[in-house]
């Protein structure tokens, strides 16, 4: 078989398996195989008979995911997503099917409405759902630094016959949800999909991801790297060289854009050139204080509301677009002046660089 009609195989495979008509096959190379060789043997259109003998009509289900260190007292709802209280009677019993388990530390279960033909993979697309609703919600519960490690279990259920589970190894601390959620749910992040629709989307679910981890670990340099991970991914750019300086000053020009004020810049920069540089090259760095690494989660926080924030309003949809906006806006040059007053010499040839680029300092 030729390198094209290999690569015109998988494709068709890939197109059969994202049909939810098929999404059931255990085997579809085979099916599809078989199919490609009867085409081959045979000029007629076998694409009818195909349809009829493996699909499948898609079914709406509720898949009841359990949710651990995460406590409700009351159904919530977040993106869509029900968080049910463990003793809701919408949800499957537990003891007959030990893949679904409802003891603690599960605190609440996740009821996503899924549509498909197969359970496995209807599952893992409601735990994508249900993984998305907790990010943003952790984004979202300010009021409690360094606990936000709830997260979905390992099992799910969509009714009293169907069930199973999935490993995984993260930690978790417990957490009891409070009834109004509309503060949580209040930011730009609340509007963010689990599937991005352009490449402002896209950056921001993966800064999403990367903050999502820094909840999750137990290790405070190894959070305070996620963090400039999420930063980054939203006001990084790789062909620059003073980099911490250029983060800094976007940070800075942002919030200055999307609120009027900022933070000190300096703090961003010393952190991202004296730590978070050092730990990546392997070097020894100093034990961090509690109130800079909670310091630092609320800024990135902040950065990516802001982030989402100034591309609604001003109708961006790339973030090389915004990333221009906050490199050439007309307040550049006050912000430099400020720095020049405020900031250290350290600051000194980045911002003759931004202020005399045809010199190439």
């Amino acid at each position: 078989m030729e390198a094209d009609q290999v690569k015109a195989l998988k494709s068709a495979i890939g197109a059969v398996l994202a049909d939810l008509r098929f999404e059931h096959l255990d085997h579809a190379d085979d099916d599809v195989w078989h199919f490609v060789a009867e085409a081959a043997l045979d000029t007629r259109d076998h694409v009818p008979a195909f349809v009829e003998s493996h699909q499948r009509e898609p079914i709406n289900a509720a898949c009841y995911i359990p949710v651990e260190f995460l406590t409700v007292n009351k159904e919530n709802e977040v993106l869509g997503i029900l968080l049910l209280p463990v003793n809701d009677t919408r949800i499957p019993p537990s003891k007959p099917k030990p893949a679904f388990n409802l003891e603690k530390p599960v605190g609440c279960v996740a009821a996503v409405n899924t549509r498909g033909t197969d359970y496995g993979r209807m599952a893992e697309r409601a735990k994508i759902e249900a993984s998305h609703a907790l990010r943003v919600l952790r984004v979202g519960l300010r009021e409690y630094p360094g606990i936000l490690r709830f997260r979905i279990g390992t099992g799910y259920a969509f009714d009293d016959r169907i069930a199973g589970r999935k490993q995984r190894d993260d930690i978790a601390y417990d957490l009891t949800l409070s009834d109004d959620l509309s503060l949580a749910l209040s930011g730009p992040v609340s509007d963010l999909p689990s599937q991005p629709r352009n490449d402002i989307e896209r950056k921001a679910l993966l800064a999403l991801r990367w903050l999502d981890k820094a909840f999750l670990t137990g290790d405070e340099v190894e959070a305070l790297l996620y963090r400039f991970f999420a930063l980054e991914a939203l006001l990084g750019d790789k062909s620059e060289g003073l980099k911490a300086h250029g983060l800094a000053f976007r940070e800075m020009m942002l919030s200055h854009l999307t609120t009027g004020g900022f933070r000190h810049p300096s703090v961003t920069w010393f952190l991202y050139d004296k730590i978070r540089s050092g730990a990546v090259h392997g070097e020894e760095v100093p034990e961090l204080d509690w109130q800079v690494t909670s310091g630092v989660e609320w800024s990135v926080r902040d950065v990516l509301n802001q982030y989402l924030s100034l591309a609604k309003q001003r109708k961006l949809t790339k973030r090389g677009k915004l990333l221009k906006l906050l490199d050439e806006h007309p307040d550049r040059g006050a912000l430099i002046s400020w720095l020049r007053r405020n900031a250290g010499p350290e600051w000194g040839k980045y911002l003759d660089r931004l202020e005399w680029p045809e010199n190439g300092c």
